[in-house]
C-alpha cells in the first residue's frame, strides 16, 4: 500500500520502491516492531535499517535505499495532510557525445 500511495508522486522505479519496502518491512517484523508503516518509515527506523539491515549492500546501494524510503515518507506525509505532493522531477539529460573536433 506504501508504495501504491505513492509511486505515482515519485521519480523512482515501482519495482525497487517494492523491494526496498519488502525488505524493510521484513527487518522491521523480524525486530518485533509492530506492522505499522508510520513506524517503519520514521527517520531513525530507517537509519537504524540501513546501518544493521542493509549490510550486505555496497554503502552507496545501502544510501539509496535511504534517500527511497525517506522519500516515501515525505510523500505519504503530504497525501495525508490533503497537500499535493512536489512534481515529479524530468528524468536527467542525457549526455550528447563528445564534441566534433575542429
Amino acid at each position: 500500500m506504501l508504495v501504491a500511495t505513492s509511486a505515482d508522486h515519485s521519480p523512482y522505479n515501482i519495482e525497487r520502491l517494492l523491494h526496498a519496502t519488502t525488505r524493510l518491512a521484513a527487518w522491521c517484523h523480524r525486530r518485533g516492531l509492530p506492522d505499522d508503516p508510520e513506524v517503519w518509515l520514521r527517520h531513525e527506523t530507517i537509519d537504524e535499517f540501513v546501518l544493521t539491515g542493509c549490510t550486505d549492500l555496497r554503502p552507496r546501494s545501502a544510501q539509496t535505499y535511504r534517500a527511497w524510503l525517506r522519500h516515501m515518507c515525505a510523500t505519504v506525509a503530504w497525501l495525508e495532510r490533503g497537500e499535493q505532493a512536489p512534481l515529479r522531477p524530468p528524468p536527467p539529460a542525457r549526455a550528447a557525445g563528445p564534441l566534433p573536433s575542429t
